[in-house]
């Protein structure tokens, strides 16, 4: 079941215009801190961040089917990410046709370890933000995290919440 959920939205994303999966990569001498992605919800999650984030635009994957070829369950394996930016993160979750994105930004601390938890309940889905100093110490939640007031379209590749469209 997991794999037709993630057939259909590798089919809307796709027929949004998205035309492929690129991946993000860390800009070349930019300072770096590191993420993953642990799933808790009962829904499929799929993970992006912006190359600007003013808008959310140019969306990169960072875990997803489209991004390495498996489904993302449980724990993902840390990513390098650019520290030290504002940055805009959408945590996509899907199950049978039905899809709910949960949106996030902040500014990552170079050399910190952050762990994003896809959550659902309620037919409502949300992202835990979590800091450590080591990939294996204790986890903190992320006090500067911000959360959009205003929702954007289904799988949409801009927004007002990420701050002004270009």
């Amino acid at each position: 079941m997991r794999t037709c959920a993630l057939l259909i939205a590798a089919i809307s994303v796709l027929v949004a215009g998205c035309g492929g999966a690129p991946r993000y990569a860390v800009p070349a001498g930019a300072p770096t801190a590191e993420i993953r992605l642990v799933d808790e919800s009962s829904m499929d999650v799929a993970m992006a961040t912006y190359d600007q984030h003013e808008g959310c635009t140019s969306r990169k994957w960072l875990f997803s089917y489209y991004v390495d070829g498996k489904e993302v369950e449980g724990e993902t394996p840390y990513k390098t990410i650019r520290a030290g930016a504002l940055t805009s993160f959408t945590i996509f979750h899907a199950v049978y046709g039905r899809f709910c994105d949960a949106h996030f930004k902040f500014t990552p601390m170079e050399g910190r370890y952050y762990t994003a938890v896809a959550v659902d309940s309620e037919g409502k889905c949300g992202v835990a933000l979590m800091v450590s100093e080591t990939s294996d110490g204790e986890a903190t939640p992320v006090e500067e995290v911000q959360f959009p007031e205003t929702k954007r379209r289904p799988w949409g590749e801009t927004g007002s919440w990420c701050g002004s469209v270009p």
